[in-house]
């Protein structure tokens, strides 16, 4: 894979740690476009049947690809041995830069890159 493909992959990882976020705001964001309100401030009900909710959710094809991003991101993590799993986490949950990751898992720099590249491949082949 080239070097420009694998950063690309890189950028898309980057936002997995704003997933949840990401997905709740549009959610939010579909509710009040459709006029859909959770509660009433009277009674504490709900205005509006949780089937209308999820059908307004399931037919957003923004939110099935945030949605999709995060599930294949869920098997990629299911498939990544415990170091490719902390790699992982230093880098696109907790951002720390491919130095800094180097030392925590005391490595070669050689070594970090190629632990990168199959983690990245291994994401793409999951994309397809």
């Amino acid at each position: 894979m080239e070097d420009k493909e694998l950063r690309a992959l890189e950028i898309e990882l980057s936002r997995y740690r704003s997933i949840d976020k990401r997905i709740a705001e549009r959610q939010l964001e579909l509710m009040s476009k459709n006029g859909i309100d959770f509660i009433t401030h009277q009674t504490n009900a709900l205005l509006n049947s949780q089937e209308k909710i999820v059908g307004v959710w399931d037919e957003d094809i923004t939110l099935r690809n945030l949605r999709l991003f995060k599930e294949t991101v869920g098997r990629l993590l299911e498939l990544l041995d415990v170091e490719q799993c902390q790699i992982f986490d230093l880098r696109w949950v907790r951002c720390y830069s491919w130095r800094d990751i180097k030392d925590k898992i005391h490595c070669s720099k050689a070594s970090v890159y190629r632990k990168r590249e199959v983690i990245l491949e291994l994401y793409a082949s999951l994309k397809t």
